[in-house]
């Protein structure tokens, strides 16, 4: 599925001129330059947990376990939170979030 993305001409002009000079179709530079930028924001958050050497093991174990078909799956927010061991406003929270990813109010 597409959308459709309004700008003026004169900004429509500058997307072609730029995608022109790296050999692309506008569509093809938006779709890099969003790629790039959500690259960028991912690489911000991850360099939180870099210098975190229980975080890196345990991503390292979950990996391991994702590759041997032995990963955890849970079938909510609010399981999940309780296997972390949640607090009960926490817990709520997770409900909260479950009903709105199923469109319940």
């Amino acid at each position: 599925m597409g959308r459709t993305l309004h700008v003026s001409e004169e900004k429509y002009h500058v997307i072609e001129a730029l995608a022109a000079q790296r050999s692309q179709t506008p569509e093809e530079l938006l779709n890099d330059l969003v790629d790039e930028a959500w690259e960028r924001a991912c690489a911000q958050y991850d360099a939180a947990f870099e210098d975190d050497p229980a975080w890196i093991e345990g991503a390292r174990e979950a990996l391991a376990e994702t590759g041997a078909g032995q990963a955890s799956t849970y079938p909510s927010t609010e399981t999940f939170f309780q296997h972390l061991g949640a607090s009960n406003e926490e817990l709520e929270r997770a409900r909260e979030v479950d009903r709105q990813a199923s469109g319940q109010q």
